[in-house]
């Protein structure tokens, strides 16, 4: 029997009169409605081909939604509950463990899930000699749900169609992000002021996310849309390319993000050299990028100027009492998230050259777990990413090869960032593995099933009468 999903005409029928009863909430809306009621409306209309997607093709939603919510996570917040972003993930966990106990189909675990698997596991027996048991309870639990979702969307069964939606979620998200985040320069904001930075509004008026966690959210979708963008043929399709890329492109530089520009710029080059066929049309969009924005060049100027005197906003100091802390516990560090509480233990022993706060973060994440996890984690850590970039090294044709390439160097640009900022415990960088995984484990399917030999698919089709008459024969 088909799946009900195969077919076509149920699934028509089904966008049709979702898409009918939308607008008829819109009109009862316009002429005696309120925006709360529509709002309410649209969840009730929309609720049950949600669920059906929930049911039949999880990758698409819940995960799908998820993949878009991405770079809006730090804004998010839902008080006690945790992020709008978690709830999803849960049941993006719910949908797509029903789905796997349903088919009973599982993939092969990736060897980048499994080292992360094996860190995992070293971060919670770091907890025995933890400093600060506490953070080492909020920082561990995060990571491990967001490792916990991440194997279970690794294995899952993909399709190319899921990939291509997936990434399509990936790109929207950013654009979204981007857009939310340009409205006030566009509107006449504040933002205009010399030195501003632009971010994600918050709920506070007076505080906005951190633009560099924001601006390395962006780097996915960036890498996707250049990507497609070289391997576009239809003006159309470039067009609309070169107008999310400028837009995503612009965000980036606009937030002030340093270590933003520079993973920008090397996940950029890695795809101009793995793209062979359209390099000079890459350096061509590198060169127009590079024009774009000129008009901001002051701006940027003075931002890395401001790097160099400052040391890096007091990194260079961050990362001179780290050192101390490292030296002390070397091997097995001061358990999983307690360098906060060992850089305050060496803050009055090191001599620092700016004015550096007790309790700071470690803004890079081999220093971060150097100090909380010693050489051990450094060197499973470097593993796991080392591993990640590896397991796309996959032939492949055609979109899924202009994404495998993306993929990679969006893990390039990453470990770029990674080395000023420290993100593990952030859904984008989770988002990223994931897509990772869902795309080596579709390419690994695809040549399995054109590996197969026509004999044995011939076999398979053959009759009964046809298969007794060759056994009769021998």
């Amino acid at each position: 029997m088909k799946s009900f999903a195969t077919k076509a005409t149920v699934v028509k029928a089904g966008i049709i009169s979702g898409a009918s009863a939308i607008l008829f909430l819109l009109a009862y809306e316009v002429a005696h409605g309120t925006p709360l009621r529509f709002a309410f409306g649209i969840f009730i209309a929309l609720l049950i081909p949600l669920c059906f997607f929930a049911i039949e093709r999880p990758l698409i939603f819940p995960f799908g939604l998820f993949v878009v919510l991405a770079p809006f996570e730090s804004i998010l917040n839902v008080g006690h509950v945790g992020t709008i972003n978690k709830l999803i993930g849960i049941a993006t966990f719910g949908a797509i463990t029903l789905s796997m106990i349903r088919r009973g189909q599982l993939v092969k675990p990736s060897p980048a899930m499994l080292t992360w698997l094996g860190l995992l596991v070293w971060m919670g027996i770091s907890a025995f000699w933890s400093i600060d048991i506490q953070n080492w309870q909020d920082n561990y639990f995060t990571v491990a749900q967001n490792f916990i979702l991440y194997g279970a969307v690794a294995l899952t069964i993909a399709t190319p169609a899921d990939i291509e939606i997936l990434s399509t979620c990936a790109v929207v998200g950013g654009l979204a992000a981007s857009a939310v985040a340009l409205w006030p320069l566009v509107t006449g904001g504040t933002l205009l002021r010399a030195g501003a930075r632009i971010s994600l509004p918050a709920n506070n008026v007076h505080h906005h996310s951190d633009p560099n966690i924001f601006a390395a959210s962006l780097l996915l979708p960036y890498a996707i849309l250049f990507s497609s963008t070289l391997a576009s043929r239809r003006l159309t399709s470039l067009a609309g390319n070169l107008a999310g890329l400028g837009l995503v492109t612009i965000t980036i530089v606009l937030s002030g993000s340093r270590a933003a520009m520079l993973a920008t710029l090397a996940l950029t080059i890695y795809i101009m050299l793995a793209n062979r066929r359209r390099r000079l049309f890459a350096l061509g969009l590198l060169i127009i990028a590079c024009a774009a924005v000129l008009p901001f060049g002051f701006d940027i100027a003075s931002r890395w100027s401001n790097a160099i005197s400052s040391g890096g906003a007091g990194r260079t100091d961050i990362w001179t009492v780290a050192l101390l802390a490292f030296k002390s516990h070397w091997l097995f560090g001061w358990g999983y998230g307690s360098f906060e509480s060992a850089y305050d233990k060496f803050v009055l022993q090191a001599p620092l050259n700016y004015y550096v706060n007790w309790h700071r973060a470690p803004h890079d994440i081999l220093i971060e777990t150097g100090v909380d996890l010693g050489i051990v984690g450094i060197l499973m850590v470097g593993f796991a990413f080392f591993m990640q970039f590896r397991d796309l090294f996959l032939p492949a044709t055609g979109f899924l090869d202009d994404l495998r390439i993306a993929l990679q160097a969006t893990v390039l640009g990453i470990c770029v960032d990674a080395l000023f900022l420290d993100f593990m415990d952030r859904k984008f960088l989770w988002v990223l593995f994931m897509m990772i995984a869902l795309v080596r484990s579709t390419i690994i399917n695809k040549r399995r099933t054109a590996c197969a030999t026509p004999s044995s698919l011939m076999h398979d089709r053959a009759s009964p009468k046809t298969r007794s008459i060759e056994s009769s024969s021998h």
